[in-house]
């Protein structure tokens, strides 16, 4: 009998050590979480008083405020929506990149917009004014792109090499 509640007692001790080492880092016992509370209400308490005093702002600078904000998410996600456009296009040219026998420098995608057009030929992403292997690139359409070679200007479409297939062929 008397093993029996040695056994019981040590058995109870051992869990209660177990939950205390093991019981997850943040929980703590319920009188300190009773005073943390009480302090975390005085601090609420004192910030509403803290809010009378500062100056109440006009509802013309908190319609502006708000204004302001919604044209900065507006921005934001055009600038995500751009850039998410970008990468398929890029994914789009590596894809169809893999897939060419011959040629080289093909035009494979056009990004378009007012602000700034880019296009992407071999996998690469290029603006107007840039040069691939001595072929400038004039003017960027939605459709079609414009490249200088000896003074020479010709449209070269989506799938299109910039190069013509003789010289691509001598170039070897």
């Amino acid at each position: 009998m008397r093993r029996g509640i040695i056994l019981l007692i040590i058995v109870v001790v051992l869990i209660f050590l177990g939950y205390r080492v093991l019981s997850k880092p943040g929980r703590r016992p319920a009188a300190t979480r009773k005073t943390t509370d009480t302090l975390a209400a005085g601090r609420r308490v004192g910030r509403r008083a803290g809010t009378l005093e500062r100056r109440r702002t006009s509802r013309e600078e908190r319609r502006l405020e708000r204004k302001r904000k919604r044209e900065e998410r507006k921005r934001l996600r055009e600038e995500r929506k751009r850039r998410r456009m970008e990468e398929r296009m890029r994914k789009r040219a590596i894809r169809q990149r893999k897939g060419r026998k011959y040629g080289y420098n093909i035009l494979q995608a056009i990004f378009y917009s007012e602000g700034g057009s880019y296009v992407i030929i071999d996998g690469k992403t290029y603006k107007v004014g840039d040069e691939i292997s001595g072929r400038k690139i004039v003017r960027i359409e939605k459709e079609r792109i414009i490249i200088e070679y000896h003074g020479e200007q010709k449209p070269v479409k989506v799938g299109e090499s910039l190069t013509p297939i003789s010289a691509s062929i001598r170039g070897r």
